[in-house]
C-alpha cells in the first residue's frame, strides 16, 4: 500500500522550490548560503515529521536556528568562552 500523505521531505523539497527565484536572483556567494539553510532544513526532517505542523517554512527556519545555535556554541566553546 502506498503512501497518502506526502512525506516532510518532500514538503520540505516543495517549499524550497517555491523559492527558486529567489535563489536565482541572489549572487553566487548568497545562493550558496542559502544552500546551505536549505541542507539544515533536511537535517531536521525526523523531528518536524513529528509535529505535522501546518506551517512547514516555521520547521524549516526553527531548524535553521537550531543549527546557528549550535554553531555558537561551538564558536564560544573553541574560545573559551562558554557560559552555562
Amino acid at each position: 500500500m502506498g503512501r497518502t500523505a506526502p512525506t516532510y521531505r518532500m514538503l520540505i523539497d516543495a517549499e524550497i522550490e517555491r523559492w527558486r527565484d529567489f535563489r536565482k536572483a541572489l549572487k553566487r556567494h548568497d545562493r550558496e548560503a542559502f544552500d546551505a539553510l536549505m541542507r539544515k532544513t533536511r537535517e531536521h526532517a525526523s523531528a518536524t515529521s513529528y509535529m505535522a505542523p501546518l506551517d512547514y517554512f516555521d520547521c524549516m527556519c526553527m531548524a535553521i536556528l537550531l543549527e546557528h545555535e549550535k554553531e555558537i556554541e561551538e564558536l564560544k566553546r573553541r574560545e573559551g568562552n562558554v557560559s552555562h
